[in-house]
């Protein structure tokens, strides 16, 4: 009976210890004040409830960076900020090089395109969570 119980202790224990997996964190850029903006939050906020998880079960989150003036955050990206995935008005707002990723075209609103990138400094895990978010957002926009 005594080891029984010591089994069962140590099992308990052995369960208690163990830590949830640290989330991996999708960081957004986006023009929230734009005439995209809402439309965009809308749908990142659908992705967000959909508790998303990577394939080992890693939870994702996304967090948005929030910039008060549009023009001046894209041109402070590559540069002071490093978002993960980069979300413009329109393609003439990437500039060249397209911070080294491949550009997708979204329907951000009806009859509105916009363009999202993953960026090349975007690190292995972090982009196959970029990826999946940018798929979720692309789905939720009402564009689409």
């Amino acid at each position: 009976m005594a080891k029984r119980l010591a089994l069962l202790m140590a099992l308990s224990m052995m369960v208690a210890c163990r830590r949830e997996a640290t989330p991996v964190v999708v960081h957004v850029f986006r023009d929230r004040n734009g005439a995209i903006g809402q439309s965009l939050d809308t749908s990142i906020q659908k992705v967000s409830r959909q508790s998303l998880t990577m394939p080992d079960g890693t939870p994702v989150v996304i967090a948005t960076l929030e910039f008060k003036n549009y023009d001046d955050s894209l041109a402070a990206i590559g540069t002071k900020h490093h978002p993960d995935l980069v979300i413009v008005n329109s393609r003439a707002d990437l500039p060249t090089g397209n911070f080294g990723g491949s550009p997708t075209d979204l329907d951000c609103a009806p009859s509105v395109k916009c363009a999202a990138v993953i960026p090349s400094w975007t690190g292995d895990k972090t982009r196959i969570a970029s990826e999946r978010v940018l798929e979720l957002i692309k789905r939720n926009l009402p564009g689409s």
